[in-house]
């Protein structure tokens, strides 16, 4: 039997057993599934067209859903930024508030010993029996 040949095996007659009966399939029936026009019919313009539809949902909902989930990790994002910059603040605030505390103590040192040192200068003065006190004008004047 040739290639071109558009037969059925039936007429031809040396049809196998496996297709003998009702499960008999012409090969022009079977080749016009693969060769036939390129024109659509409409239901499978209709089917065609469906599909499309769907997928561009799909699609659509394939957007809105990365969408939501860029939304979601931007404010995540953005609540951690406000968290991280909250700590930061309080974290200067307490180095600013325990440099000054020890800057206060330095001082405070620094003002005891001042007066400590004026206190021993001015006992040492009192004892010599020099004093810085303001003399008469009349012991100026001899």
């Amino acid at each position: 039997m040739g290639v071109s040949e558009s037969k059925t095996i039936d007429a031809v007659g040396a049809s196998p057993p496996a297709l003998n009966g009702s499960d008999s399939v012409s090969l022009s029936s079977l080749r016009s599934q693969f060769t036939s026009s390129k024109t659509m019919s409409l239901d499978q313009a209709t089917l065609g067209s469906a599909r499309f539809r769907q997928e561009e949902r799909l699609r659509g909902d394939l957007r809105r859903e990365k969408r939501i989930r860029q939304q979601a990790m931007d404010e995540r994002i953005a609540a951690m930024k406000d968290s991280v910059a909250t700590d930061l603040a309080v974290s200067h605030e307490l180095t600013m508030d325990a440099l000054e505390k020890e800057m206060r103590e330095d001082m405070e040192q620094e003002l005891a010993e001042m007066e400590r040192e004026s206190l021993i200068q001015r006992r040492r003065t009192d004892a010599n029996g020099t004093r810085f006190a303001p003399q008469s004008p009349t012991r100026l004047i001899t």
